[in-house]
């Protein structure tokens, strides 16, 4: 803490011989005064500062009052603070008491409200001692010069939100059908009535039109179950001998259609095409849903039955006994569970990359909604991307994905009125948490940091992460551990390191400026962390390569009360000339 002793405010009693207040005048300078801080700084808008006093014994006479107006001066204004006042022992007035025998001390604590005009200030008091009907001004004197406003150099980086485009550059596409077996066994019988209905015949020829489009499929899979009213091991091997029966079907239809004149498929014979076969055994699950969708009357003491029964062999003769007892579940519910599933697997046909970036400007109707949205995201030029969201609008005006897109472009380039009209579009009745949060970046950078808050809030709620744009409001308030536990979740950023240099974590602070993107901000930083730890090299160092990035930092640097002790340095003043 830095000392100020000043001239300007000596409290001494007026004596009989009306010389008192001359006395004051005249012996002012054995007054000490201290400020907190020793150099003012603006923290979230709020500049607080704390006046500690030591009076001298036989100063005060003991009816004497002071009254004391902090001021501070500056460019093109000045701001008044609240006035205290010390009075002698037996003054009629208000005031902290001051002996005349012993002395005293005083702590006077205020605060005021930051305005940029306010960086280059001073100041000053200018007491008035009063004794009797006569009063005297003792003096103006400096407290305090200039205030730090280093809380103030927030990027505005905060992190706008992309809606998803949703398209999938991969997509499986699955057909799927069934062939049937009788009870015990494994060959493939076109004569039974599951395999002789419509409906099995239809998905197999949908499937077999499937394959023969000619996209690339990925794999086959078979899976044969035996119905479970059998013997364990039974069925076991049935289910195998059923899956050797359904990949021999397969594999018979894979090498005809390959065989084919007129066939686009891309294999050349079923060797080419990955079969995974797996033989399941008994179809338990299956029974048991078909018995729950059944319209049997008994369908619970069925169901009931079989799960109160944990021995599989057991469980089998009930379902064998229910069989025999109910015709249904002899002819409806255990034939379909004879079978053998495929499901041909395919990759759905896209255009490449570079297909979709030359599409999207000559001929944008040969694509989907999420195609193009897709296509913005392969372009760097934000020119380009506004050019193809356009596109969209024009399309499909109602996709708020486009406009609130567009509206994410506009805040990155600051332009916010575009940006805001932009969001007005995207709103919609169900306002989407990419909105929100672009919502609260836009109220951010006008300003309005309850709006922003409110509005990354609504985002969250969605779904939509803002800690770290929540982080950014609240270093503009001045809650600066608040803000740090919000961008727990990034490194190497420069706002996380101006938070750390307002904790006074110095090293840390070194350690993400430095690792996070070089430009003048970071190294003006960086030179403001070396002046508080006095560390002149690393002043001049960063201050050299901040100016050299951006010049204009010369005159801010030279007012700047971060580096008040450096005012005369040679190597500073050189750097800021």
């Amino acid at each position: 803490m830095k000392q100020l002793k000043f001239i300007g405010l000596v409290l001494a009693m007026a004596m009989l011989s009306g010389c008192g207040l001359n006395r004051m005048v005249k012996n002012y300078e054995d007054v000490d005064y201290s400020v907190t801080p020793d150099v003012l700084e603006n923290k979230g808008g709020t500049v607080n500062l704390e006046v500690q006093g030591y009076i001298p014994e036989k100063y005060f006479h003991k009816k004497a009052v002071v009254e004391v107006q902090p001021v501070l001066k500056y460019e093109g204004g000045e701001k008044e603070l609240e006035t205290f006042t010390l009075k002698g022992e037996k003054a009629e007035a208000k005031g902290k008491v001051i002996s005349k025998k012993e002395g005293g001390s005083f702590t006077y604590e205020t605060s005021f409200e930051y305005k940029p005009a306010m960086e280059n200030s001073t100041l000053v008091v200018t007491p008035v001692a009063s004794l009797r009907d006569n009063s005297e001004q003792l003096g103006k004197t400096k407290l305090a010069e200039g205030i730090i406003i280093t809380s103030t150099r927030i990027k505005h980086s905060e992190k706008v939100a992309m809606a998803p485009h949703k398209y999938e550059k991969e997509t499986i596409v699955s057909k799927d059908a069934n062939i049937y077996f009788a009870q015990n066994f494994a060959n493939l019988n076109w004569r039974l009535d599951l395999n002789k209905q419509k409906n099995t015949k239809e998905n197999l020829k949908k499937l077999q039109d499937f394959i023969r489009k000619g996209w690339e499929i990925k794999n086959i899979k078979l899976n044969a179950w035996a119905s479970p009213e059998g013997e364990l091991d039974f069925n076991e091997e049935l289910a195998v001998d059923r899956s050797k029966t359904g990949e021999k079907y397969i594999t018979k239809k894979l090498n005809k259609i390959a065989g084919a004149k007129d066939s686009e498929v891309q294999f050349e014979s079923a060797e080419d095409v990955e079969i995974k076969t797996q033989a399941r055994g008994e179809d338990w699950n299956g029974f048991m849903e078909a018995v729950k969708n059944s319209d049997l009357a008994k369908k619970n003491t069925i169901l009931n039955v079989v799960r109160s029964q944990p021995n599989l062999k057991k469980r089998e003769q009930e379902i064998r006994n229910m069989a025999m007892v109910y015709e249904e579940v002899a002819e409806k519910i255990l034939p379909p569970l004879r079978r053998v599933e495929f499901s041909v697997n395919s990759y759905e046909p896209k255009f490449s990359d570079s297909q979709m970036k030359d599409l999207v400007f000559s001929n944008p109707d040969t694509l989907e909604v999420n195609e193009m949205l897709y296509a913005a995201t392969l372009f760097e030029e934000n020119s380009k991307k506004l050019d193809i969201y356009n596109t969209i609008i024009n399309n499909y005006p109602n996709c708020w994905r486009a406009h609130n897109n567009k509206a994410a472009i506009y805040l990155l380039e600051g332009d916010l009125d575009k940006a805001e009209a932009s969001l007005e579009d995207a709103k919609g009745t169900d306002i989407p948490g990419e909105v929100y949060k672009n919502l609260g970046v836009l109220a951010s950078k006008k300003g309005d940091f309850d709006e922003a808050i409110q509005m990354f809030e609504k985002a969250e709620k969605k779904g939509i992460r803002a800690s770290y744009n929540k982080g950014v409001v609240h270093i503009v308030k001045g809650r600066f551990d608040k803000a740090k536990s919000l961008m727990n979740s990034v490194s190497c950023d420069y706002n996380l390191g101006l938070v750390q240099l307002m904790h006074e974590n110095y090293d840390k602070a070194e350690q993400t400026l430095k690792c996070a993107d070089e430009d003048a901000a970071a190294h003006y930083l960086l030179a403001v962390a070396g002046a508080r730890q006095d560390n002149k090299e690393m002043v001049t160092n960063h201050l050299k390569k901040a100016v050299k990035l951006d010049s204009s930092l010369k005159t801010e640097a030279a007012e700047d009360a971060e580096f008040i002790d450096y005012y005369n340095d040679s190597a500073f003043k050189e750097i800021v000339k």
